[in-house]
């Protein structure tokens, strides 16, 4: 597959344990652009779709893109 990278978790784990590996499918410069662009959608999308009445739905939209928000804040991706 073209733009997989493997990498170990655990460098400490000898030839004889389980596999360990995360694939990163996704550069994390990549992804923070995503979460850039879908913290903000998540929270007007409600509004888009016409169901900002049900506020239970409302707020689940609004809070799961803050939390995305703030995580594409607080994470350095000029590092990655």
């Amino acid at each position: 597959m073209v733009g997989v990278e493997r990498v170990r978790i655990n460098d400490d784990l000898d030839d004889f344990s389980p596999c360990y590996e995360a694939v990163k499918v996704i550069p994390l410069k990549i992804h923070g652009f995503v979460e850039l662009a879908v913290g903000p959608s998540l929270i007007i999308l409600p509004f888009l779709l016409n169901f900002a009445e049900q506020t239970s739905a409302a707020a689940f939209y609004g809070y799961s893109g803050i939390l995305i928000f703030v995580v594409w804040v607080f994470t350095d991706y000029k590092h990655a």
